[in-house]
Parts: structure tokens; sequence; C-alpha cells
């Protein structure tokens, strides 16, 4: 998964064995391990990069479709053309209405502004209704091309497919890894910080992991 990060995190060193509640200091920021054994934590379960969940397994490092990705994609060209069609129009009225010209021309300006606007506003909310199906469909389709690692329960081990590989690699919980990493440095606007997570472990003296902001 990609690393938004501004500049590089450091890398944990898995080549030494850790537990859950190690701390590995570096000159601006640690790493807290939070895995092998799991860490005991007060707040309730999330993620965006959790997707499908059941009792058998989760997939992770592939969030589902957010309830405000749809509401974007749908609500905003359907409030613009409504704003363009319906609240333009009685907004005129009122002006008209307001300077003292009358009930007989402010429903004459608001029938001449919904006349010459509501094509305007058809047009505008398809063409934003168009754009924003196609952001969600190029969304969708990264779904048939990323495999999110699986961590299974039953079988308690982790199914990772690393990038370029033909064939998935099975890791046991006991043998995979999961840090946290704090770190923060100085710039012209004060003091930045910056958080990382990451899961992994070494497969043929390489460092396999999904790591994410």
């Amino acid at each position: 998964m990609p690393n938004n990060l501004d500049v590089a995190m450091p890398q944990p060193q898995l080549e030494q064995p850790h537990k859950a509640g190690d701390v590995e200091p570096f000159p601006s920021g640690r790493v807290t391990y939070l895995a092998p054994l799991p860490l005991p934590s007060p707040l309730p379960p999330y993620g965006p990069h959790i997707g499908e969940l059941n009792d058998t397994y989760m997939d992770f490092g592939m969030g589902l479709p957010q309830v405000f990705s749809w509401q974007v994609t749908l609500g905003g060209p359907f409030t613009g053309a409504f704003m363009l069609g319906i609240l333009c129009p009685l907004f005129a009225g009122f002006m008209f209405f307001l300077f003292g010209d009358g009930w007989d021309d402010a429903i004459h300006a608001i029938n001449g502004m919904f006349h010459e606007m509501s094509g305007y506003a058809l047009g505008t909310g398809f063409i934003f209704l168009f754009i924003g199906l196609v952001v969600w469909q190029n969304h969708h389709n990264k779904y048939f091309e990323v495999i999110p690692t699986r961590f299974n329960r039953q079988r308690r081990e982790v199914c990772f497919m690393p990038e370029g590989a033909t064939e998935p690699v099975f890791v046991p919980w006991e043998s995979l890894s999961a840090w946290v990493v704090e770190a923060q440095g100085m710039t012209q606007y004060g003091v930045h910080r910056q958080y990382g997570m990451g899961v992994g472990f070494y497969h043929e003296d390489r460092l396999i992991s999904v790591e994410f902001p």
C-alpha cells in the first residue's frame, strides 16, 4: 500500500525477535511493536483500511467504499442542480420583492430565472454526476487489482501477496510483527509530527510488509 508521509519513515528491525510492547527509539521518534501477541487497547476496532470482516477472516489493506463517497457522488450533483434551478430563482424573486417591485414583478422574475437556469442546472448536474461515477468506477476497479492481506482467525495465519509474486505467502500469527512509528521534526511552521503503522515479516531475507500513514 502506498505511504503518503512527507519523509521516509524508518524500517523496523525485524531481524531480532520482538514482542508486543517493545519500544525502539530513533533520533526523531520511536517504533512501538504491537505483535507478536496482541497488545490490549481500550479503543474499539476501527480502520478505513479494513475490508471484509467476518468470524473466519479479515481482509486488510483495501477498505470498503465509505458512505461519504456515495453522499458526495450522488448528493453533490443533485444539490448543485437544486440550488441553480430552484434556490436561485427564489432568491431573485425575493430581491425583486425586497426592493419594492411588488408580487407580480417578483413572480415574473422567478418564472424568468427558472426557465433560464433550469437548462444549466440539469446540464451541470448530469456532468458532475458523470464525473463522480467515473471516479467511483476507477476506485472500484482497484478491488480487482489489489489483493489485500488476509488474516485467517481459524487457521491462525496471515496470507500475503507480495508485489510481483505469482503465489501467496502464508505466515503463522506468531511469526508476524506489527508496529507503530512516531516521528517528529522541525519545519518552518513549527513541530511536524508523523505517524505510521505496518505489519510484516522477513521472507527469504526480504522484508514483506503492509504500511500506511
